[in-house]
């Protein structure tokens, strides 16, 4: 007689795009599962992947005795696959799996057995730990838990509190399925881990331990094969869907308590408290900029930031980053507008000191961009001159440009980016 199959306890659930060679490492990085002494099961959502994603889950995923594998009809969105992969999963407990992240096999396990004890817990949450695999190096974590704490509906407004001023984001956790598939829907405008958790506290307790048991990889030897993750996305894109979230959980967690909305006192303290969450969101969103090099987005960024900054050494900090990245920003926007102008094929750097200095720095921004040095009397009697952008640091330059027939559209001055990207005063 056969054996009666053990049921599945963890559904691991691996949204996916385009990212064949990260997603073969992450599944090659699961081959722990075999012989974890736990059933496991393995989904991955394919949304509508154009390169060879389903030739490489179907090989290795021949190594799993519980896999399985679903490709979209059509791309549906990060979220829309998040939520497709978590519904599919079998198993009592499930966690979703970036298809360039990995799990810590001992800590993950040990958190689900202690779940599996203790059934009136709806979800589990650690911190994440940071990787680098270009230069193999430990970025820390993402936020800190000091103990094990835990919360029910009756203290939403604890939980918001604690999410707030820890700056935690519920992101990565261990799932009971059974909860989860009845709150999972998505959201239109805001962040969906926050709202989905609240949605939660309806069916059981929200937990928090400082053990990890996820790794987020920020970066790999296959950057160029590696597109964005959705985390960098929202945090420079989409600030108001945090702000969205907090303000929607924040309204949960009024009705939670039984209350009918805000006294003025306590309305100035919370948007206070969010204020502050998000000013710290946004200066995460300025590094991520800088180190893309978008040092437009960068600026702006700063300045939303120096607006509300009250801490004077927080207010240097952003000064000292401003003052770094104003030249790069006003290099960006001769590139970003020479691209905009169909009809425009040099840009011509015009009667500006250090001319190769500028040169060299527009190309260290796109190495194939066409720049030349000329001369006033070589720009106005050039044959082209009313096919290029035109640079300079001289309004008289600019002048004698247009009297030459050159349209203003085409002529940039140091002094009108510099009024643009100006510092902020002290």
């Amino acid at each position: 007689m056969p054996q009666r199959q053990q049921p599945i306890q963890l559904s691991i659930c691996i949204p996916t795009y385009n990212r064949q060679h990260l997603l073969a490492a992450t599944l090659d990085h699961l081959r722990w599962t075999l012989d974890c002494g736990m059933p496991i099961e393995i989904i991955v959502s394919d949304n509508a992947s154009q390169d060879e994603t389903e030739q490489v889950a179907r090989e290795m995923g021949k190594i799993f005795p519980h896999f399985s594998y679903v490709k979209q009809k059509a791309n549906q969105g990060q979220f829309k696959n998040y939520i497709s992969v978590m519904r599919m999963a079998k198993g009592k407990f499930s966690i979703r799996l970036a298809d360039d992240d990995r799990l810590i096999p001992e800590t993950l396990l040990t958190e689900i057995n202690y779940l599996d004890q203790h059934d009136d817990i709806a979800v589990s949450h650690a911190s994440w730990r940071l990787w680098d695999d270009v230069t193999n190096t430990d970025g820390g974590l993402f936020y800190q838990i000091d103990e094990p704490i835990e919360f029910n509906k009756a203290q939403s407004a604890e939980l918001f509190n604690f999410i707030i001023s820890r700056h935690i984001f519920p992101e990565q956790g261990i799932h009971r399925t059974a909860v989860y598939t009845r709150v999972m829907y998505e959201p239109h405008l805001v962040t969906m881990p926050f709202v989905m958790d609240f949605r939660a506290l309806e069916h059981g307790r929200i937990r928090f331990h400082p053990t990890q048991f996820y790794i987020a990889v920020t970066r790999t030897p296959l950057q160029s094969m590696n597109p964005e993750k959705s985390g960098a996305v929202e945090i420079t894109s989409h600030l108001d869907r945090y702000r969205g979230a907090l303000e929607i959980i924040a309204a949960m967690a009024i009705a939670n308590s039984g209350m009918k909305g805000f006294n003025p006192g306590n309305r100035a303290v919370v948007l206070d408290i969010i204020n502050d969450f998000i000013l710290r969101r946004t200066s995460v969103s300025a590094q991520i900029h800088r180190a893309r090099n978008d040092y437009i987005a960068t600026y702006e960024t700063l300045k939303r930031c120096l607006l509300w900054e009250q801490n004077p050494e927080m207010q240097r900090h952003y000064r000292l980053m401003e003052s770094d990245i104003v030249t790069g920003a006003i290099y960006q926007s001769l590139v970003e507008l020479f691209h905009l102008l169909a009809d425009t094929h040099t840009l011509v750097i015009c009667e500006i000191d250090n001319s190769e200095i500028v040169m060299t720095s527009l190309h260290q921004l796109d190495s194939d961009l066409p720049v030349q040095v000329r001369t006033l009397t070589e720009a106005l009697t050039a044959k082209d001159r009313g096919e290029c952008l035109y640079f300079t640091s001289m309004d008289s330059v600019r002048d004698a440009l247009y009297n030459a027939g050159v349209s203003y559209g085409r002529i940039v001055t140091v002094t009108d980016l510099l009024q643009i990207y100006s510092p902020t005063p002290q």
